[in-house]
């Protein structure tokens, strides 16, 4: 599959990207797994250089970590991720459910908030989990 174009003109339909002036780069995808970083450009005397860089590896990272993704958000467990310093950087949505606490009110702050009353009080939340 071909989805070559010159720059100014669209790519075709097959293409998951775009080719113009202002962003003359966009992905080809052949195959099932294989996908391509396209560049195509006219040259002054007329003909085309196009560029192909093969991007598959990072294609596939991408799509893994889409999927990992879906499966935080989506866990039934309760998931606090900290940096090394004990700072939360993200919590999904069964935290909040199970200890009332938004992301809002957690992020960028270390877990020991959660028993400390610094955060928004209690009682606008209703019942906070023991556990935290």
């Amino acid at each position: 599959m071909t989805c070559g174009s010159v720059a100014g003109e669209k790519p075709g339909e097959d293409c998951a990207g775009f080719a113009n002036s202002e962003a003359p780069y966009y992905f080809e995808r052949i195959g099932k797994d294989r996908w391509y970083l396209a560049s195509n450009r006219r040259t002054k005397e007329g003909g085309t250089v196009s560029v192909r860089t093969d991007v598959s590896g990072s294609k596939a990272s991408e799509q893994e970590l889409r999927k990992l993704g879906r499966a935080l958000e989506q866990s039934p467990a309760s998931v606090v991720i900290t940096d090394t310093g004990g700072v939360i950087e993200y919590v999904n949505p069964k935290f909040e459910q199970v200890s009332g606490y938004s992301a809002a009110e957690v992020l960028g702050r270390k877990p020991s908030v959660l028993k400390s009353g610094e955060t928004t009080d209690a009682a606008s939340h209703g019942e906070r989990s023991e556990g935290w």
